[in-house]
């Protein structure tokens, strides 16, 4: 989930907004993460196309921070996942990423 916050000070008052949209969502990928050996604190790398098409709505616009306004964004993830050999358990982890959103770049012909 992609979570927008604009906040604005105006007058010696702030006021503050979020919207959020939903990214991507998916259930039961069968995604096998071979970790059974590694230490605890090892990381694992999941491919890429398992998110690399989804778009973002076009009603997300660029970070921003000018004069009293300011736009910034965080991305939700929520994990879970099947641990253990025999007796299945279920392990959840949510994760909070602030991230930088650009817009397009304008082309050249749009300057001609």
């Amino acid at each position: 989930m992609l979570v927008e916050a604009t906040h604005v000070k105006a007058q010696g008052t702030s006021e503050s907004s979020t919207s959020t949209w939903i990214v991507q969502s998916m259930a039961n990928l069968n995604y096998p993460i071979g970790l059974e050996d590694a230490p605890g604190d090892s990381t694992a790398d999941l491919n890429d196309t398992l998110w690399a098409n989804n778009r973002l709505p076009p009603e997300v616009t660029s970070s921003f921070e000018v004069c009293n306004i300011k736009r910034t964004y965080k991305l939700n993830l929520r994990l879970a996942f099947l641990v253990g050999d025999f007796k299945l358990q279920t392990v959840i982890r949510d994760l909070e990423f602030p991230v930088y959103v650009m817009g397009p770049t304008p082309s050249l012909k749009a300057w001609n």
